[in-house]
């Protein structure tokens, strides 16, 4: 069995958001807070290219999610009254920050 391969690795603020390129050849999109070694999955994609594109906006997408009261819970970001968005959502290559906020109205 091989190790998880880390491609991509960026701090904000209090959390890093890391690629992993899985054993199965799937790559991981992640969100780890800064003090932790467990992380939450954003997205499983299969090619490099969409990992790594959708990581380098993907921080802007959680901020907004955390600033709505949602937090990030296994590919889904999820609030206290229920209403959950996918994290397909913020890997999305063609979405923006207002589309984005939307999704949480």
């Amino acid at each position: 069995m091989s190790e998880i391969e880390t491609i991509f690795r960026e701090r904000y603020n209090d959390y890093y958001v890391v690629v992993q390129k899985f054993n199965d050849g799937k790559f991981g999109v992640l969100v780890f807070p800064h003090n932790s070694n467990t992380g939450q999955l954003v997205e499983s994609v299969i090619t490099e290219h969409h990992a790594l594109k959708g990581a380098e906006k993907v921080h802007i997408f959680y901020d907004i999610a955390i600033s709505k009261g949602y937090r990030l819970d296994n590919g889904y970001f999820r609030n206290a009254n229920g209403h959950n968005v996918h994290g397909s959502f913020a890997m999305d290559l063609d979405a923006d920050p207002v589309r984005f906020t939307n999704l949480f109205s």
